[in-house]
């Protein structure tokens, strides 16, 4: 092997992945190649060569074989511009410049064959369906599996999580153990009557329904990173920084092409920030304390930023009263495609023992989740085409271990799930059909998301599965 072809081959392994990106010479149509085709990480090394061929190999592979034998012919005419004699009648003796030349064009060639094609691409021929771009799904016809009759809009989703929320208020309200003054039995008032064709709500662990988070910390940034990330991260605690995957709000801008401000998070806890993007600035991320800056500006938007700065709550967070408010205000104005929403004040008071604190606020989400349908319903086909998820990030310890959660405490790992799809006829019915309860976990998150919006979803060894009830039937197959 040439010292050439060592340098290469050892930059390329060298260079990381998160440098993937546009190439400034890749051909418009090939974005959703850009998962796989190294784009950028070669085009310094192998600058004119190796772009026609992974062009042409790319094209090949989506059936588009003109414009490959096209990209077949300039590789050609660059082959003559260092091989006059033809490439059965090589010189004797070549300059150094074209033993340069066969090194890279042998890597990456080899490069563009094996770096990916079968499990990333999408393709047929490797049993999974290419990725859906925008604009293919906006010419579906009205009879598409993906839309409803009367939802024309583009496919949306809503992710709300609420911090350290337990499924034994969730399912049977207040516990009369921590607090025996109380005989409600039911703090979510808004969410049970909904549950109708196409609402479904899973975790009640007396029934055998034990959705569960996915990391063994059972701590609250190890379990955004697993969900962004659709699978089990290395961070075993809340001050791991920022994760170093391509996270699902980022894919969902890259392979769909929307502006930044289309695929948002809005949170209560600046940590988020850290767990939704492993490249800062991908897509719009507003955390903690900061004001809203960008996006559709109103008069909402200026006096919330006024009033979140000047009415601070005694943890170092804001409160989720102008979270909430922020996030609604954007989705009525900006109408995202993705928009995460993260709330945080119910884990701040069940980590000071504050159960009618913890209580008051989870009575405050069920009307929060309450306007958010509402408002949802009264957003046209925009709202008809989106799907909410709601759950936590984990649960807690039983009785006086209520405010605690970590691995010191296996109760909290588990978790409850609520999903809204329009498109869904009867998730009751569809549950029942199922052969065993649903167990979920937070890696189920992510494919789910991603195959409501149309794109394939990513595989590996420990990724999840769908949550079946809230996929129409068509799109299962």
């Amino acid at each position: 092997m040439s010292p050439s072809l060592r340098k290469t081959i050892a930059i390329a392994r060298e260079t990381p992945a998160s440098s993937k990106g546009s190439y400034p010479g890749q051909p418009t149509g090939l974005t959703n190649f850009s998962g796989f085709l190294p784009w950028k990480r070669l085009g310094f090394i192998l600058e004119p060569t190796y772009k026609p061929i992974a062009t042409a190999v790319a094209l090949q592979a989506r059936g588009l074989r003109s414009r490959a034998k096209m990209c077949s012919a300039q590789l050609w005419l660059r082959f003559r511009a260092f091989f006059p004699c033809g490439l059965g009648r090589e010189p004797a003796r070549r300059s150094s410049s074209r033993k340069r030349f066969a090194d890279r064009l042998l890597v990456s060639l080899l490069w563009s064959i094996f770096a990916g094609l079968p499990t990333q691409a999408g393709l047929i021929k490797a049993g999974r369906p290419e990725p859906i771009e925008a604009a293919e799904l906006q010419k579906s016809s009205p009879d598409s599996p993906r839309f409803k009759e009367g939802v024309a809009s583009l496919p949306n989703v809503v992710l709300l999580m609420v911090d350290g929320v337990r499924w034994q208020e969730i399912f049977h309200g207040p516990d009369p153990i921590i607090d025996s003054s109380t005989n409600e039995s039911n703090i979510f008032k808004n969410i049970f009557p909904r549950l109708d064709k196409t609402a479904f709500l899973s975790g009640d662990h007396k029934k055998g329904d034990a959705n569960t988070v996915s990391n063994k910390v059972m701590l609250s940034l190890p379990a955004y990173q697993s969900i962004m990330a659709g699978k089990t991260t290395d961070c075993r605690n809340n001050f791991c920084g920022r994760i170093e995957l391509e996270t699902l709000p980022e894919r969902i801008q890259r392979e769909l092409r929307l502006k930044k401000t289309a695929v948002a998070t809005i949170a209560s806890w600046s940590k988020i920030s850290v767990a939704v993007e492993h490249l800062k600035g991908r897509t719009f991320v507003n955390a903690g304390l900061q004001p809203i800056l960008e996006g559709v500006m109103n008069s909402t938007t200026l006096e919330l930023n006024k009033k979140q700065g000047e009415d601070l709550p005694p943890w170092s967070a804001r409160k989720d009263e102008y979270t909430f408010s922020h996030a609604l205000n954007y989705l009525k104005n900006n109408k995202p495609r993705f928009l995460f929403i993260s709330l945080n004040d119910s884990d701040e008071f069940a980590h000071r023992g504050e159960y009618p604190k913890y209580i008051s606020t989870l009575k405050g989400y069920d009307e929060k989740i309450k306007t958010l349908l509402a408002t949802l319903d009264g957003m046209g086909e925009y709202g008809r085409a989106t799907s909410v998820i709601i759950t936590t990030d984990h649960g807690r310890g039983d009785a006086e271990n209520w405010t605690h959660h970590g691995s010191d405490n296996p109760e909290s790992k588990y978790i409850w799930i609520y999903g809204r799809n329009p498109l869904l006829t009867d998730p009751k019915q569809k549950a029942k059909e199922l052969s065993t309860p649903s167990r979920y976990t937070h890696l189920d998150i992510r494919p789910t998301i991603e195959t409501l919006m149309g794109l394939t979803p990513i595989r590996c060894d420990r990724c999840g599965k769908l949550i079946q009830e809230l996929i129409p039937d068509p799109m299962l197959h």
